[in-house]
């Protein structure tokens, strides 16, 4: 049986600044030339492929980013964590 991938979005990490604080997630509603949203997988999308996507967040100018967190996606998974030092 092969998995149906057609109505899965990728989960938005959680973007946090040097402080600690929760950085804010930017729905810009225009394609940015860097970063073109895509809220689904393109057509034919299945296991054993990818595909790039990206989120914008706003900081405080005075601060930078300083950890993202990954929620995990299912059931004995860990969430994903990248530091920045």
């Amino acid at each position: 049986m092969q998995s149906d991938y057609s109505d899965w979005s990728p989960e938005s990490p959680d973007v946090y600044d040097t402080s600690g604080a929760q950085a804010t997630p930017l729905d810009t509603g225009t394609d940015l030339p860097q970063c073109i949203e895509r809220d689904t997988p393109p057509a034919g999308f299945g296991p054993g492929q990818s595909f790039e996507t990206c989120d914008v967040y706003l900081l405080p100018p005075s601060k930078d980013v300083g950890r993202v967190v990954l929620a995990a996606e299912g059931p004995n998974e860990n969430d994903v964590t990248w530091t920045v030092k």
